[in-house]
């Protein structure tokens, strides 16, 4: 792709995932938190900060995560750590049982991987790696989403302790306080540093956030 069209991509893609975060994953989470009875908001047991826990501890994770990684590796490692994210988020939101909320999850996951694995490269031939050498990275940067997600399935429908509604919304609450960070840290400053300046450089982006509010009117939540 030409870099005004990877650009673009990035923009779209980087748009749809925070949108899907907002939209969908976070609230969804909530719903089903609700739904599921595994806490009654506002009740006198102070369950209701389970939530919002699950969502920062998310947000918290991968900014520590993020920072202890030495510089060179950190452009890697955090992509590898976002894919993680990306493999718990499908894995929670495939036991959901939300075949609206799985859509939009694997849709902004698609979306923004291509512009993520073509600056992955960009990124390991700049450094002075050979195509050859940057293979196995690029292997991996592949392969941890898929394995992550295969994970999180198992895991999420095996343990007892992780088979109610309850914990697997709060999953899902915690890999969206994950991409959070992901959207205000990494995402938002790489798309809106390569677009073009004014209104029309964020365009992208915005077409992005608002196509899972589209979707969400075209296909509302089913009770």
């Amino acid at each position: 792709l030409k870099d005004g069209k990877l650009r673009t991509l990035s923009g779209i893609g980087g748009g749809l995932l925070i949108g899907t975060v907002l939209v969908v994953v976070i609230p969804e989470g909530f719903r089903a938190i609700a739904e599921a009875h595994a806490l009654d908001i506002g009740d006198e047991h102070g369950g209701e900060w389970q939530p919002g826990f699950a969502l920062v501890l998310g947000f918290v994770c991968m900014l520590l995560l993020d920072r202890v990684q030495a510089q060179p590796l950190r452009a890697v490692t955090g992509l590898m750590l976002h894919c993680a994210a990306d493999g718990l988020a499908l894995g929670s939101a495939a036991l959901s049982g939300d075949a609206r909320l799985n859509l939009l999850v694997t849709l902004s996951m698609l979306a923004h991987k291509a512009p993520m694995a073509a600056g992955l490269a960009t990124y390991l031939q700049g450094a002075g790696l050979a195509w050859r050498a940057a293979q196995r990275p690029l292997l991996l940067f592949s392969a941890t989403a898929p394995a992550a997600a295969v994970l999180a399935y198992l895991l999420l429908g095996s343990v007892p302790a992780l088979t109610s509604p309850g914990a697997v919304a709060l999953v899902l609450l915690f890999s969206g306080g994950t991409f959070l960070h992901a959207a205000t840290s990494h995402i938002l400053p790489d798309v809106l540093a390569g677009a073009a300046p004014g209104v029309r450089g964020a365009l992208p982006l915005v077409l992005g956030a608002v196509a899972p509010l589209a979707l969400q009117a075209l296909h509302p939540h089913g009770h």
